[in-house]
Protein backbone atom coordinates (compact mmCIF):
# COMPACT_ATOMS: atom_id res chain seq x y z
CA UNK A 1 0.00 0.00 0.00
CA UNK A 2 1.31 3.75 -0.87
CA UNK A 3 -0.38 6.41 0.22
CA UNK A 4 0.51 9.71 -1.84
CA UNK A 5 0.86 13.02 -0.81
CA UNK A 6 0.15 16.32 -3.12
CA UNK A 7 1.22 19.80 -2.32
CA UNK A 8 -1.84 21.53 -1.83
CA UNK A 9 -0.29 25.25 -0.36
CA UNK A 10 -2.28 28.23 -1.78
CA UNK A 11 -0.53 28.30 -5.10
CA UNK A 12 -1.60 25.24 -5.61
CA UNK A 13 -5.00 24.69 -4.63
CA UNK A 14 -6.90 23.33 -7.84
CA UNK A 15 -10.15 20.74 -8.36
CA UNK A 16 -8.95 17.23 -8.00
CA UNK A 17 -9.94 17.30 -11.86
CA UNK A 18 -6.69 19.26 -12.73
CA UNK A 19 -4.95 17.76 -10.00
CA UNK A 20 -1.24 16.60 -11.48
CA UNK A 21 -0.29 13.04 -10.16
CA UNK A 22 3.26 13.87 -11.14
CA UNK A 23 2.83 16.32 -7.94
CA UNK A 24 2.00 13.11 -5.73
CA UNK A 25 5.28 12.21 -3.72
CA UNK A 26 4.75 8.67 -1.53
CA UNK A 27 4.22 9.38 2.07
CA UNK A 28 3.53 6.38 3.62
CA UNK A 29 4.26 2.89 2.39
CA UNK A 30 3.13 0.07 4.13
CA UNK A 31 4.05 -3.68 3.19
CA UNK A 32 1.08 -5.05 4.78
CA UNK A 33 -2.10 -3.19 6.17
CA UNK A 34 -5.35 -4.71 7.27
CA UNK A 35 -8.89 -2.32 8.17
CA UNK A 36 -12.13 -3.46 9.66
CA UNK A 37 -15.38 -1.95 9.64
CA UNK A 38 -16.81 -3.30 12.85
CA UNK A 39 -20.50 -4.28 12.37
CA UNK A 40 -21.88 -4.15 16.05
CA UNK A 41 -21.22 -0.11 16.78
CA UNK A 42 -22.92 0.49 13.69
CA UNK A 43 -26.13 -0.84 15.55
CA UNK A 44 -25.46 2.37 17.87
CA UNK A 45 -24.95 4.65 15.20
CA UNK A 46 -21.10 4.49 15.66
CA UNK A 47 -18.37 3.94 13.17
CA UNK A 48 -15.82 1.96 13.84
CA UNK A 49 -12.34 1.10 12.34
CA UNK A 50 -9.77 -1.45 12.91
CA UNK A 51 -6.70 -1.06 11.57
CA UNK A 52 -3.11 -2.96 11.46
CA UNK A 53 -0.08 -2.21 9.12
CA UNK A 54 3.34 -2.92 8.82
CA UNK A 55 4.80 0.75 8.61
CA UNK A 56 8.09 2.84 8.84
CA UNK A 57 9.74 -0.53 9.37
CA UNK A 58 7.43 -1.72 12.21
CA UNK A 59 4.33 -2.14 13.15
CA UNK A 60 0.91 0.16 13.85
CA UNK A 61 -2.58 -0.65 14.83
CA UNK A 62 -5.46 0.24 16.49
CA UNK A 63 -9.13 0.86 16.37
CA UNK A 64 -10.44 4.67 15.19
CA UNK A 65 -14.11 5.45 16.51
CA UNK A 66 -16.24 7.84 15.71
CA UNK A 67 -19.97 8.64 17.45
CA UNK A 68 -22.31 11.75 16.87
CA UNK A 69 -19.85 14.20 18.89
CA UNK A 70 -16.98 11.92 20.24
CA UNK A 71 -13.94 10.27 18.28
CA UNK A 72 -11.77 7.55 19.93
CA UNK A 73 -8.36 7.10 18.59
CA UNK A 74 -6.27 3.82 20.52
CA UNK A 75 -3.14 3.32 18.67
CA UNK A 76 0.13 1.14 19.33
CA UNK A 77 3.04 1.61 17.59
CA UNK A 78 6.77 -0.42 17.88
CA UNK A 79 9.87 -0.63 15.66
CA UNK A 80 9.10 2.56 13.91
CA UNK A 81 11.80 3.92 12.02
CA UNK A 82 12.31 7.48 12.25
CA UNK A 83 14.76 7.66 9.01
CA UNK A 84 11.64 6.44 6.94
CA UNK A 85 9.05 8.63 8.45
CA UNK A 86 8.55 12.43 6.80
CA UNK A 87 9.43 14.84 9.29
CA UNK A 88 8.46 18.34 7.29
CA UNK A 89 6.20 21.01 7.42
CA UNK A 90 6.16 24.09 5.13
CA UNK A 91 8.83 25.90 6.56
CA UNK A 92 10.66 23.45 8.44
CA UNK A 93 12.32 19.29 8.04
CA UNK A 94 14.34 17.10 10.30
CA UNK A 95 16.34 14.33 9.61
CA UNK A 96 15.95 11.68 12.56
CA UNK A 97 17.51 8.62 13.25
CA UNK A 98 15.48 6.29 16.16
CA UNK A 99 13.03 3.44 16.67
CA UNK A 100 10.10 4.75 18.03
CA UNK A 101 7.45 2.83 20.44
CA UNK A 102 3.69 5.01 20.39
CA UNK A 103 0.73 4.45 22.58
CA UNK A 104 -2.21 6.84 22.76
CA UNK A 105 -5.86 6.18 23.91
CA UNK A 106 -7.51 9.58 23.20
CA UNK A 107 -11.59 10.35 23.23
CA UNK A 108 -12.34 13.95 21.47
CA UNK A 109 -15.15 15.46 22.25
CA UNK A 110 -16.49 18.20 19.65
CA UNK A 111 -19.22 19.45 21.18
CA UNK A 112 -17.56 19.64 24.65
CA UNK A 113 -13.49 20.38 24.65
CA UNK A 114 -13.49 20.09 28.69
CA UNK A 115 -14.60 16.61 27.83
CA UNK A 116 -11.80 15.11 25.64
CA UNK A 117 -9.39 12.74 28.00
CA UNK A 118 -6.68 10.51 27.34
CA UNK A 119 -2.91 9.99 27.07
CA UNK A 120 -0.22 9.62 24.18
CA UNK A 121 3.10 7.92 25.17
CA UNK A 122 6.38 8.55 23.06
CA UNK A 123 9.30 6.68 23.72
CA UNK A 124 12.03 6.53 20.98
CA UNK A 125 15.67 4.52 21.51
CA UNK A 126 18.54 5.63 19.94
CA UNK A 127 17.17 9.21 18.80
CA UNK A 128 19.35 11.38 17.20
CA UNK A 129 18.61 14.66 14.84
CA UNK A 130 21.08 14.33 11.74
CA UNK A 131 19.95 17.48 11.06
CA UNK A 132 17.27 19.85 10.73
CA UNK A 133 15.96 23.42 9.33
CA UNK A 134 13.38 26.06 10.71
CA UNK A 135 12.30 29.11 9.12
CA UNK A 136 15.54 28.98 6.64
CA UNK A 137 18.51 28.30 9.66
CA UNK A 138 19.99 24.98 10.33
CA UNK A 139 19.88 24.03 14.05
CA UNK A 140 22.67 21.51 15.68
CA UNK A 141 22.55 17.63 15.46
CA UNK A 142 22.01 15.91 18.45
CA UNK A 143 22.00 12.32 19.92
CA UNK A 144 19.91 12.45 22.66
CA UNK A 145 20.16 8.89 25.80
CA UNK A 146 16.99 9.35 26.41
CA UNK A 147 13.48 10.62 24.75
CA UNK A 148 10.06 10.36 26.53
CA UNK A 149 7.20 12.11 26.22
CA UNK A 150 3.46 11.56 27.55
CA UNK A 151 0.85 13.57 27.32
CA UNK A 152 -2.38 13.42 29.80
CA UNK A 153 -5.32 14.89 28.76
CA UNK A 154 -8.18 15.91 30.80
CA UNK A 155 -10.68 18.72 31.09
CA UNK A 156 -9.25 19.75 27.98
CA UNK A 157 -6.16 20.29 28.79
CA UNK A 158 -3.25 18.67 27.25
CA UNK A 159 -0.78 18.30 30.22
CA UNK A 160 2.80 16.77 30.17
CA UNK A 161 3.34 14.51 32.67
CA UNK A 162 6.61 13.36 31.87
CA UNK A 163 9.36 14.73 28.93
CA UNK A 164 12.87 13.57 29.08
CA UNK A 165 15.27 14.64 25.75
CA UNK A 166 18.53 14.38 27.04
CA UNK A 167 21.38 15.14 25.17
CA UNK A 168 25.15 16.40 25.24
CA UNK A 169 23.95 19.28 23.91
Amino acid sequence: LIVYKVDTTESRRRSTEDEDPAAAVPFLRAENARARLSLLPLLMGEREVEFDADVFGGNLSGTVAEGAVTRRVVVAGEDLDLSRVPLEGEDWNIEATGKARLDADLTLDAEDVKASEGTLKLVIESFAIESAKAMGLDLTPATFTEAVLEIVLEGGKANIASGSFISDI
